[in-house]
């Protein structure tokens, strides 16, 4: 719900609908693409150590890939705040940069208007 409203925040309402459907359209390419990840680093993972093990225990494979999975998902987390806090600080500068441009509106120019 946060992450909605982040979005839609300084967005025209009738520019709204276009920009909830932008987000929640990425967020569930990012879910989907993110548990493909995972699964597919998991899979694998149990069976390289049911491979490297030939008859070893199914149920210690499969704990190892479920923490491979998870681990990626940890990895995932990590490059996802990175970009995050990356695009932040970029917007920020921006909006600074903005606010240097414009000239300062002074009492009596409002007063007029």
């Amino acid at each position: 719900m946060t992450c909605s409203i982040a979005a839609l925040d300084g967005i025209d309402d009738r520019e709204a609908g276009l920009a909830s459907g932008l987000s929640n359209t990425a967020f569930q390419i990012g879910a989907a693409i993110g548990t493909a990840i995972v699964s597919t680093v998991a899979v694998s993972r149990t069976e390289n150590v049911l491979a490297a093990d030939g008859a070893g225990n199914r149920l210690v494979a499969l704990t190892e890939g479920f923490q491979s999975g998870f681990l990626a998902c940890i990895v995932l987390a990590g490059v996802s705040l990175l970009v995050v806090l990356l695009l932040l600080a970029r917007s920020e500068s921006r909006a600074s940069e903005d606010e240097l441009e414009r000239p300062p509106v002074s009492r009596v120019q409002v007063a007029e208007q």
